[in-house]
């Protein structure tokens, strides 16, 4: 062992509460909380009122429900000024990756005079969080309720980016595998695979670390055993439950490596075409694991091996392992290619230059990427069609 390296760290909220039920137990997390300002989606209302009727008599809380998808920084600020208004000691979100980080972020900046712009990139938050933080996810894929990242998309830039730091992190993170039975198969299938991005981005990161690879290889086992399950039977209690523990491995992994290559891909989909987060992720996956399978031949194996498959030589094993994750997204209906996400040929140039500048994710990638790499990748994402 080298003495000179880094110490291992996963960063996490104080308290992870997992389990079927464990939404019944938020009001002990913010017993002394009085003034409670809950984000969620839209469809989350009611759930969202029914925790703030559980919270102790003399405790207030006020309800925003106004969360578009993929929110822009001009989505975000509105809410903010809302938050400053009520003037918050608590913040709950409740709903998606999305909700989450507009949550994460009004924490930080409800009691400052910064704003999100000022804080983009890494540790570039300077004051200490004086508002408390719960998340509470109602999909199994982003990991944002444990991780410390939040993303907004710029709309003039045409590009998600995000903010890093570990002021993000939540205090408290209550994931309840039953507010997820009633995902539809299409958000179940895009947050699943997205959630298996995230555990195959931390596995052959480059600066993964021995506890990285445990947490995420376990996220990948039980993401790949049982998502298609929950995709085809969304009532499937033992799988809601098996893909929620892997996404919650994934989570927990980007706040000690974060991601690479297949996120900063994606962000142009989502910032110039609106393409959701986890189905650019998902789709762009097996098309990144191809041109990082040089770099990756043991990890692959191994993922290959936690995936099922049989093969003893660690090269065949590695390739099918790319295989086994492009049939896992295409039996979940996740589009094979960049056109049928209605993607111009024409754009592919404008994204790969996009692409590049987020670099504090394309660092990240296992084999390097210039610009002639990453058109390349879109030019094959392009031209796939499904079934190919």
């Amino acid at each position: 062992m080298n003495i000179a390296e880094k110490p291992e760290v996963m960063k996490q909220p104080s308290s992870v509460e997992f389990g079927y039920k464990s939404c019944s137990h938020i009001p002990r997390y913010l017993a002394e909380s009085t003034r409670i300002f809950i984000v969620c989606d839209p469809a989350l209302v009611h759930s969202a009122a029914k925790i703030g009727k559980s919270l102790a008599s003399e405790t207030e809380c006020t309800i925003y429900s106004h969360v578009e998808p993929e929110p822009k920084i001009s989505t975000f600020e509105k809410i903010l000024l809302e938050a400053k208004t009520y003037r918050p000691d608590a913040v709950v979100g409740i709903g998606g990756g999305s909700t989450i980080d507009l949550a994460k972020l009004l924490a930080v900046l409800c009691n400052s005079d910064k704003s999100f712009s000022d804080i983009v990139g890494t540790d570039k938050i300077y004051e200490k969080r004086t508002i408390r933080l719960m998340a509470v996810p109602t999909t199994s894929g982003t990991g944002s309720e444990v991780s410390p990242i939040a993303i907004l998309t710029d709309s003039d830039q045409q590009l998600k980016i995000g903010a890093v730091s570990d002021e993000l992190i939540p205090d408290v993170a209550v994931v309840d595998p039953e507010l997820m039975l009633s995902m539809p198969p299409s958000v179940t299938a895009e947050t699943g695979m997205d959630a298996m991005t995230h555990c195959i981005e931390a596995y052959t990161n480059r600066f993964s670390t021995s506890k990285t690879d445990v947490v995420a290889l376990e996220g990948i086992t039980l993401i790949g055993g049982n998502l298609l399950k929950a995709y085809r039977n969304g009532n499937d209690l033992a799988a809601r439950t098996a893909v929620a523990r892997g996404a919650l491995c994934g989570g927990l992994c980007l706040g000690s490596v974060n991601t690479a290559a297949v996120h900063a891909l994606a962000y142009p989909l989502g910032g110039e075409f609106c393409v959701s987060h986890g189905k650019a992720n998902s789709m762009l996956l097996p098309y990144i694991m191809e041109y990082n399978l040089s770099e990756c031949v043991e990890k692959y194996a191994n993922i290959g091996k936690v995936l099922g498959c049989k093969e003893k030589n660690n090269q065949k094993r590695a390739q099918q392992a790319i295989v086994m994750i492009r049939n896992l997204a295409q039996a979940c209906g996740i589009p094979t290619g960049l056109k049928e996400l209605g993607v111009p040929q024409t754009a592919l140039e404008h994204m790969a230059t996009s692409a590049l500048k987020v670099t504090r994710l394309i660092l990240n990638n296992p084999r390097s990427l210039e610009y002639d790499d990453v058109l390349d990748i879109y030019s094959k994402a392009y031209c796939c069609t499904r079934g190919a």
